[in-house]
């Protein structure tokens, strides 16, 4: 937990009124490991920073692109600069009382001492490959983690496909990332190559779209769902105010009328990760590159 100095709890007076003070307290001195800052996950950051969490660890190699300010409230000139410093260079600048540290690096490169550190785990990333490796990472040292997700895709102009689907991850009690998600044996091999070698690959077995890496689609609307849901998972987690839901999805073009629906799951006796947890937190044992194409030859 962070250190903080003494709360202003007139900030904090909407949130306490029914969270209550000793909640607030507990908000205040948690650190969260953000894996990811786009579009769902700067948003998670911003509330989580406007609730007064302790400590805020923004993790992303990456810079903003033009692309981005359709989804993501940031000035014209953060375009081209990286995105943890200036995300951190504006929570501190609005919510001083929150301690922000920024790290360019991808989150299988990030070192052990802060998945250690952390008390809960958000990984946003764009690759299945590095969602599998935090998944690894909060099996080994049991943190809490969260798995945001959102999807949209069209076809000749028609929308087929508006949805996100939120994994809350509890060591020990619920299934993890691996334990339901069926992965793209493609997607897992098209990550692990640089694009020359991708190329190689491509005209040596003939492949065509399936090393490819698409562009998704996105907008604020569904990245703002997401990232609200993924908050108040979060304040579960943290006050113990309710208990945190393992898996839910929003569909957008349902016509069921509900926001959020909970799905059924169940562990995976054969879940190459949490099955084997043990043995992982014994030896840090963390997938290959060589493990990854297996793994997606197996599902």
């Amino acid at each position: 937990m962070a250190n903080v100095s003494p709360l202003n709890f007139d900030r904090f007076d909407r949130q306490i009124r029914f969270l209550g003070k000793r909640a607030q307290k507990l908000i205040s001195t948690t650190k969260v490991l953000m894996l990811g800052t786009g579009g769902g996950n700067s948003q998670v950051s911003i509330q989580l920073a406007c609730m007064g969490i302790g400590e805020l660890f923004l993790v992303d190699p990456d810079r903003w692109a033009e692309t981005d300010r359709n989804r993501v409230f940031i000035p014209r000139e953060f375009v081209g600069k990286r995105k943890v410093s200036t995300l951190k260079k504006l929570i501190e600048e609005y919510f001083p009382d929150v301690r922000v540290d920024g790290i360019v690096t991808k989150a299988e490169y990030l070192p052990d001492e802060i998945y250690k550190e952390a008390d809960i785990i958000v990984v946003g990333t764009d690759t299945i490959s590095s969602r599998i490796y935090a998944n690894r990472k909060a099996i080994i040292y049991r943190k809490p983690a969260l798995f945001p997700y959102a999807s949209i895709y069209s076809e000749k102009g028609k929308l087929r496909q508006f949805f996100g689907v939120l994994q809350v991850y509890i060591p020990g009690k619920t299934p993890c990332f691996e334990c339901w998600k069926n992965f793209d044996k493609y997607r897992l091999l098209a990550e692990s190559l640089d694009p020359k070698r991708r190329e190689e690959f491509r005209q040596r077995y003939n492949l065509g779209d399936e090393l490819n890496i698409p562009v998704e689609a996105s907008v604020s609307a569904l990245n703002y769902i997401i990232a609200g849901a993924a908050v108040w998972e979060i304040l579960k987690i943290i006050t113990s105010i309710d208990k945190p839901i393992p898996l839910q999805a929003y569909n957008g073009i349902s016509r069921s009328g509900r926001l959020m629906e909970r799905i059924n799951l169940k562990k995976d006796p054969n879940c190459p990760a949490c099955s084997l947890a043990r043995r992982l937190k014994s030896n840090s044992s963390l997938p290959s590159r060589e493990d990854l194409i297996k793994l997606g030859e197996k599902r």
